[in-house]
Formats: C-alpha cells, structure tokens, sequence
C-alpha cells in the first residue's frame, strides 16, 4: 500500500509541468456550468476534464520512457497499475468535492437551483460512466504503449458521449417521456441507497478492472 501511495505522489509530480493546462479546463468547464446555469451541467463538464485528465500519466510515461525506469528500478508492475488506479479514483474524489462546491457557489451568485440529493445523485450517475470509461481504457493502455493505444481507447468515450446524446431521442422515438431539464422527479421516488449505486458498481468495475490490467501489463515488453 505503501509503495502505491508513493506512486501516486510521483503521478503529481509529473503532472506539474500541465498544472496551468489542466487548471484551464477546470476554469473553462466551471465558467461553461455558470453560463448555462444548471450544476447538473457543471458536474458533466468537470467530468469531460477529468477524463483528459486520464489519460495524461499514460502520455507522460511514454515521453519520458518511465515505463523502462520504473523495471530498471524493479518497481513492481502491479504497484504500477494500482497506482494508475489509486491516482483516478483520488481524481475522482477531487471531482465530487469539485462539483458540490461549486454547484453550491453557482446557487448564491446566480440563484441557480441546488438540491443535495439532486445533485449526489447527478454526481454518483457521473461517476458511474467515468468508471466505465477507465475501466475500458486503462487496460488498452497498459496492453500497448500510448501511441498505439490512444485512438482505440477513445473509441469506448466516443460511443458512450453518442449514446447519452442520442438517448433522449432514443426515448423520445419510443414514446417514453421524460423531463430531462428536472430530475426531482427521480430523486423524491428512490431509495436513498440507489443514489450510490452507480458509484458502488463503478467501484466494482474499476477493480475487475484493475486485475486484468495487472495481467496485461505484467505480460507487456518493455
């Protein structure tokens, strides 16, 4: 456990050379939430960001070769793919805490609509297909090299944003309607333990995840 904490830390390390990048795309996806007024809105946006944000340690490792280091100095490759792992769902943690606080601030200045449980629930869906969508990646990245493996592994995060685009008009074609702009609806009819269902699963995921990735990656050249 330790050995992956201190992976972790080297993860933010590498990571400082981007910080005014990445605190860009923090500023642009809060600024596009406030412009459109929903914290729902919000939360998405900071989601999109933290899926960039990913895949920036893969990039990071195979400009600098830190694959070839991390074996010359017989760091165990499953404390490399746990610390992956450790490193997205502290990102994730970030992000929650991100949303919330922000979504909060968005009520007082602009009188934005804000419910706790709308917005946990908003946030756990959210959750939910990020951990899908690393799920997926991350073994394709730790199969092959950066390179090779960054259009294949956007496949998965350009069939998922096209499906919840077109799910609307899936339903709406259906006949099943559904108030997408309100989902109080929703929340006021649920068990309070549905609410982390999505998070739970993705918890779930992220670890079958996990052990094939470990599985991959120890059977990868370097």
């Amino acid at each position: 456990m330790k050995k992956t904490l201190l992976f972790v830390g080297m993860e933010l390390r590498s990571l400082k050379p981007y910080r005014v990048s990445i605190l860009i795309l923090i500023v642009l996806a809060t600024g596009l939430g406030f412009f459109f007024g929903s914290s729902h809105a919000l939360s998405s946006y900071l989601m999109m960001v933290l899926i960039l944000l990913m895949t920036y340690p893969f990039s990071i490792s195979e400009k600098n070769r830190l694959d070839t280091l991390y074996s010359t100095l017989s760091i165990n490759r499953k404390t490399v793919v746990r610390g992956h792992y450790s490193f997205a769902l502290m990102a994730e943690a970030v992000f929650i805490v991100l949303a919330i606080l922000f979504s909060w601030i968005m009520s007082l200045f602009i009188g934005a609509k804000f419910d706790i449980m709308e917005t946990l629930f908003s946030i756990s869906l959210l959750s939910g297909v990020f951990s899908l969508l690393v799920a997926i990646q991350f073994p394709i990245y730790f199969k092959y090299d950066y390179s090779k493996a960054k259009i294949l592994a956007f496949i998965p995060l350009f069939i998922v944003f096209l499906g919840i685009i077109q799910f609307p008009l899936l339903t709406e074609l259906l006949g099943i309607k559904f108030p997408w702009t309100d989902i109080s609806f929703v929340t006021s009819d649920i068990p309070a333990y549905i609410f982390f269902a999505p998070f739970i699963f993705g918890l779930v995921l992220l670890w079958l995840s996990c052990v094939l990735s470990c599985r991959l990656y120890a059977k990868r050249d370097i």
